[in-house]
């Protein structure tokens, strides 16, 4: 909208509408390409069930193939509830904050059900005793965790090291997930926090994980970065401060 050199209130308006505008079509965009890319990530999955299904009903012992199904099942089952969660967290951009929990219990919890899932890597940890937060949440925080150290034991080869360090100051809580895999290129960083991301056509997607994870850091007043680790890998940093007010 074109309105000259007028500074008055219309002018105002004016602007706000074209920065609404400029918005809208932004998210139309965005969400457009979310679905087609969405789209490319199920199909694997419902091949893969296709033929299983095909294959069950021609063997006599379907067990295996049956199995095989339920995880393809549960996969998509997934991605489908995170990317309802993603969509609601930007439309919506809601502020999580009505919870006190302690990140040091939260983090242990987090670092079993790994050592479980990844009995071939190692877990470095360096927690304090305790850690209480104010103003957060526990399932949107624990969920952004939960997907930062997967995907660092998924990029860390079989007897490498993941570390998780937790160090406090009056103020802030900072979060170090330090991996052994490759990094990631400098120009690139940013790039990695975006649905279904892929770097190059020779390289598996990043997902929705750590996406969503940002999206759910920054609902409860904190900032999720990444920078390469200078001894390699990658470092992911959550910074969180100790009390946030839930209004």
């Amino acid at each position: 909208m074109l309105l000259g050199s007028r500074r008055d209130e219309l002018a105002g308006l004016a602007a706000t509408f074209d920065s609404m505008a400029e918005r809208i079509g932004s998210l139309i965009i965005d969400q457009r390409q979310r679905l087609a890319e969405m789209s490319h990530e199920l199909r694997t999955p419902l091949a893969r069930i296709e033929m299983a299904v095909s294959l069950a009903e021609q063997s006599g012992a379907p067990t295996i193939l049956l199995r095989r199904i339920r995880q393809d099942c549960t996969a998509m089952r997934a991605l489908v509830e995170d990317s309802l969660t993603l969509s609601w967290l930007e439309t919506e951009r809601p502020r999580l904050r009505d919870e006190t929990l302690d990140l040091t219990d939260l983090l242990d919890s987090i670092i079993d059900d790994a050592r479980f899932e990844f009995p071939d890597r190692h877990i470095d940890t360096q927690l304090p005793v305790e850690a209480e937060l104010t103003g957060s949440c526990h399932r949107a925080l624990g969920q952004a965790i939960e997907n930062i150290v997967r995907n660092a034991l998924e990029h860390t080869p079989p007897d490498g090291t993941v570390s998780i360090h937790l160090n406090c100051d009056p103020q802030t809580y900072l979060l170090e997930v330090i991996d052994e895999g490759p990094g990631v290129p400098e120009q690139w960083l940013e790039r990695i926090f975006q649905p279904f991301e892929r770097l190059s056509s020779d390289r598996a997607g990043f997902g929705l994980g750590l996406a969503l994870a940002q999206r759910q850091v920054f609902a409860i007043g904190g900032c999720l970065t990444a920078r390469n680790n200078e001894q390699g890998g990658l470092c992911m940093t959550i910074r969180l401060p100790r009390e946030v007010s839930a209004a």
